[in-house]
Parts: C-alpha cells; structure tokens; sequence
C-alpha cells in the first residue's frame, strides 16, 4: 500500500514518512531518529532517503542523527544540486520565500507508484506554477488564517515567513486538475481554524481529498 504517515507537523517539529510499495521517503527531520523508528515500529528496511527543506531547527534538527544512521539526506541549501534520486523517487527542489537569513525549498516528487507530488512548507507565498503538470498529491503548509490574527504580533516572522489561508487557497486552486487526488494540510500554526481550513480548501480542490495532518495520520495515496 501506498501511503503518507504524519509523524509530526508543526513548529514543535516536523516529520513525514512517503511509503511506496517497498520504498520510504523521510520528508524533514524536525523530529528524532527514534520518534521515526517508533513510527515504523522499529523496521528500518527501505529507507532510501531524506529531504530536508531548510536549516530551521523544526524540521532540520536531528538531521545528523539520520546521517549517522547510513541515511542520505538532500538538504538543497547546503548543495549546487536541484534534483536527486533515491531509489524510485526522483526529487527537484524549488527555492521559496521564507526569510531573508536563509534559503527554503519545495520538493517536487515522482514515483511510479504514487505519481506526482508537491511539497511546500515554510513559504509567504510560491513564485511557480505547477498546474501544467498534472499534480497527484499536495503537501502544502496553511499556518494561520488571516481573520483570526491578532491586531498586534510580537513574532512578525509567523506572518512573512508562513503561509496564509487565503494564499494557500490560490496555490491549490491553480494547481488542481483532474488528476488531484489528495491535499494534506501541513504545518497549522496558532492562528488557526482547522475546520476552516479545511472547508476553504475543500472549496477549491475539486474533489481531491483534503486532510489536516495529524500525529499518526495515514493517508492512503
């Protein structure tokens, strides 16, 4: 079976499991080596490799102890490339907006099992259109609803760092086609309903089924 497991999501850490028939993708390392082999109760076979989307702690801190587990990660950050592969994945990365200190990046992902996947986290907003391509699957951060922020923020960063409801919508809205078939919601931050997000983004998503990532969630691709 194909699947999407949700070991963490959030500023608290961030760890995604891509299981494709014998193969596992590990998508960030917010969380540690052991909340990830406790995820896959302590199985450890086909795990090709990892990505990780940037140097914040919350999704790149334990990324050092995959490494010294005999994990590759692609942290594209630290690296000239922009696309590798592990196993069947093949992976490009895309930069995108996040702070002005460091550079972030999405993943576009294939394999022949799942199809195509976008992965985006930690963005104001993506500067690239990906509607041509027939996406399959979304991962894609919705970190506060606009009407629920408060009149003054101390942490100005949570609002031009992340992603808005209402800028999360437009990105889905583009990037559907009839070959959508799931949107994970990633990374929902204080400011937030997630009833509302997801009645927002099933609005848009044309029948795709639409998820708010959750410890333990698995989500059938």
């Amino acid at each position: 079976m194909n699947t999407l497991k949700v070991v963490g999501s959030g500023s608290t850490g961030n760890l995604y499991l891509l299981n494709c028939a014998d193969e596992t993708l590990i998508i960030e390392q917010g969380l540690s080596f052991r909340d990830m082999k406790i995820a896959r109760n302590f199985n450890l076979g086909g795990i090709v490799g990892g990505i990780c989307s940037h140097a914040h702690s919350d999704h790149n801190r334990y990324t050092r102890e995959y490494e010294r587990a005999g994990i590759p990660i692609y942290k594209p950050f630290d690296s000239d490339k922009r696309k590798v592969k592990f196993g069947g994945f093949s992976i490009q990365a895309f930069e995108v907006p996040h702070t002005d200190e460091l550079h972030c990046f999405g993943f576009y992902i294939k394999h022949k099992e799942i199809g195509k996947m976008l992965f985006l986290t930690d963005l104001r907003y993506c500067p690239f259109d990906f509607s041509r391509l027939g996406v399959n699957h979304i991962m894609v951060e919705c970190n506060y609803c606009e009407s629920l922020l408060p009149e003054e923020i101390t942490n100005v960063h949570k609002i031009t760092g992340h992603l808005a409801l209402g800028t999360c919508k437009e990105f889905v809205r583009i990037n559907k086609s009839e070959a959508l078939r799931t949107v994970t919601i990633i990374h929902i931050g204080e400011y937030s309903d997630e009833a509302e997000i997801e009645r927002e983004i099933k609005a848009v998503a044309g029948g795709a089924d639409v998820k708010i990532a959750k410890k333990g969630l698995v989500i059938e691709l």
